[in-house]
C-alpha cells in the first residue's frame, strides 16, 4: 500500500475539515461603526452561525434577500414573541422555540438559547435567525445571522449599549431550499472515502 499517499490524503481531509468547522462559532455583530459613520449602540451574539448583516426596522423578507441572495426563494419559517408567560421569558411554536436565561421580553439585555426541530431541515437546507429589538434612538434595529447547515440549537445575547429604545422583542426564524443539500462534514467525509479510493487503485497498479 502506498502510505505517502494514504498519508496526504488523510492530512487533506483534515484540513478541509477544519476548515469547514471553523467557518461556524458564535458571531458577534453590532460593534464599532454603522453605515454612514453612525455610532453603533446596540449589540447582539447569536452561535452556531457563519455569517451575521444588521439592520434597522423589523426584518423584512426584502432584507434577507438582500442580505444571503433570493434564489432559492426564502421563507419565513416561525416568529417568536412572548407567549404569556409570567415573566415574559419563553417562546415555542413547535419548530422554533427560545428561553431567556438573563433578562426578559423588553429588557435592554439579554442572553438565552435556542432551538429548531430537526423536521425543518428535512424540509429547508439553509437557515437564517433574525433578531428584532425596540426602534428609535440606535442602529441596528435587526441582525440576522445565517446558520451553520444541520444547526439545531445554540445560545444568543443582546445589550443595549447606549441612548433609548431597544427592547428585546423577536427573533424570527427563515429558511429556504428543499432539504435535499449534503451537509458540508458528509461531503468531507465523501471526499475522504473517495480519496481512499483512489489510494487503493493506485496500490493494485504498484
Amino acid at each position: 500500500m502506498n502510505i505517502k499517499l494514504l498519508a496526504k490524503s488523510f492530512a487533506l481531509i483534515g484540513l478541509l475539515s477544519a476548515s469547514s468547522f471553523a467557518m461556524a462559532g458564535t458571531i458577534t455583530c453590532g460593534d464599532g461603526t454603522g453605515a454612514g459613520g453612525v455610532d453603533i449602540v446596540r449589540t447582539a451574539t447569536l452561535g452556531d452561525a457563519t455569517a451575521c448583516e444588521t439592520g434597522t426596522g423589523n426584518a423584512q423578507l426584502s432584507d434577507i434577500q438582500s442580505y444571503y441572495g433570493d434564489t432559492p426563494a426564502w421563507s419565513n419559517v416561525a416568529a417568536l414573541i412572548d407567549d404569556g408567560t409570567f415573566p415574559p421569558t419563553t417562546a415555542s411554536d413547535g419548530v422554533f422555540s427560545l428561553e431567556l436565561t438573563t433578562g426578559i421580553f423588553g429588557s435592554q439585555a439579554v442572553e438565552g438559547t435556542w432551538q429548531i426541530a430537526s423536521s425543518f431541515w428535512d424540509n429547508f437546507s439553509e437557515a437564517v435567525i433574525s433578531m428584532h429589538v425596540g426602534n428609535g434612538g440606535g442602529d441596528p434595529d435587526h441582525w440576522a445571522w445565517k446558520l451553520e447547515d444541520g444547526a439545531t440549537s445554540g445560545t444568543f445575547s443582546y445589550e443595549k449599549l447606549s441612548l433609548g429604545g431597544g427592547g428585546f422583542s423577536n427573533l424570527h426564524l427563515w429558511g429556504r431550499g428543499d432539504g435535499t443539500s449534503v451537509p458540508a462534514p458528509a461531503s468531507i467525509t465523501l471526499l475522504g472515502l473517495g480519496l481512499l479510493g483512489l489510494a487503493a487503485v493506485r496500490r493494485r497498479k504498484v
